[in-house]
């Protein structure tokens, strides 16, 4: 087996098993306190990250089908390098934001040159 397809297989596990477990995590704010609670922004079906690179950071909404992406895959790679596994919250990215931006924009434009 190749090592992309490692890399998809262990994507589609981690979407299945979000499917069955609904991940919770704690979050505090000056003007909400809530712990064990999922955002109001994130539906079924997507997973919250932040693209952090020097100072730029931006949150964003993912779709679960982008842990396929091959490009996506690979920011997870420089992810689990650079932070370890065990990040709380929403997924830490070691990107700038619109570099995230661009493979999030890419199936849409695949889409519409067809």
């Amino acid at each position: 087996m190749h090592y992309k397809e490692e890399k998809i297989k262990g994507a589609l596990k981690f979407k299945c098993t979000t499917r069955v477990i609904k991940p919770t995590f704690s979050y505090f704010s000056e003007d909400r306190a809530t712990t064990n609670a999922w955002p109001d922004d994130v539906m079924q079906g997507y997973f919250a990250v932040v693209a952090i690179k020097g100072e730029e950071s931006k949150r964003f909404i993912v779709r679960l089908e982008y842990l396929s992406d091959p490009a996506f895959l690979e920011l997870l790679d420089q992810a689990g390098e650079e932070y370890g596994f065990r990040q709380q919250g929403a997924l830490t990215l070691p990107c700038r934001p619109q570099e995230l931006q661009k493979i999030l924009d890419a199936p849409k434009q695949r889409a519409g040159n067809i």
